[in-house]
């Protein structure tokens, strides 16, 4: 950990609301009217399209919705298996050999995905636009915060009991787990440091900033 700073010493920062609606408020046109009250248990997680576009909001109705932020208008609705407690985007760049395989043609996208945590403990992966769910990896207790890197690298997740994971991919063992607060993280956020003075400009290390019940903002490398 590099850095502990208590809650208490900040100023509440000024916030400009430029558009606000209900996580039921829009419906697309495939719903019916019948599911008109299934999004009154709360937004649980958001999360941002890699261009800023669409916003994808979880719920413990055990939706993922996707809205487009221009207009404010629902454009899909996920079904999911459980009650949704964290959300993420992982971006897929395309490989090597797919780059390669190209060969003049029509570059290969970048495949994104949305990471999810269950109230089951099980965390999946979505498919978009497809909504076609793949990995499934159980974790000890239950999911309540992610976050990814800026590069796509690397994969945080924190649970209920204040232990936070560190993967490459939901496959195998993490590459670090450790508790960092006394309960469930209330954030849980990386960041790019900015290098000091008699460091190399281009050299930026990521660090994960992560907040807990204590009332404290932790920093770790």
């Amino acid at each position: 950990m590099l850095h502990l700073i208590k809650a208490d010493n900040f100023q509440q920062p000024k916030v400009t609301t430029e558009r606000t609606w209900r996580h039921n408020q829009m419906k697309t046109k495939k719903q019916a009217t019948k599911d008109a009250n299934l999004n009154e248990l709360g937004v649980t997680a958001l999360c941002l399209s890699a261009d800023e576009t669409l916003l994808y909001s979880a719920s413990q109705d055990q939706t993922i919705r996707i809205w487009d932020l221009a207009k404010g208008s629902l454009l899909q609705v996920i079904q999911t298996p459980t009650p949704i407690e964290a959300l993420t985007l992982l971006r897929q760049q395309p490989t090597e050999q797919e780059v390669q395989a190209a060969d003049g043609g029509p570059a290969p996208v970048t495949r994104q995905f949305l990471v999810t945590g269950g109230s089951d403990n099980l965390i999946r992966s979505w498919k978009i636009p497809t909504a076609y769910r793949q990995t499934l990896l159980e974790i000890p207790a239950a999911p309540t915060r992610m976050a990814i890197d800026p590069q796509s690298r690397l994969l945080a997740i924190a649970t209920s009991s204040g232990q936070i994971q560190i993967r490459q991919d939901l496959a195998g063992k993490p590459l670090r787990s450790w508790q960092a607060h006394k309960g469930a993280l209330t954030a849980l956020h990386f960041i790019t440091a900015v290098p000091v003075e008699g460091q190399p400009a281009n050299e930026r290390r990521i660090h994960l900033v992560t907040s807990g019940p204590e009332r404290s903002l932790r920093i770790w490398n």
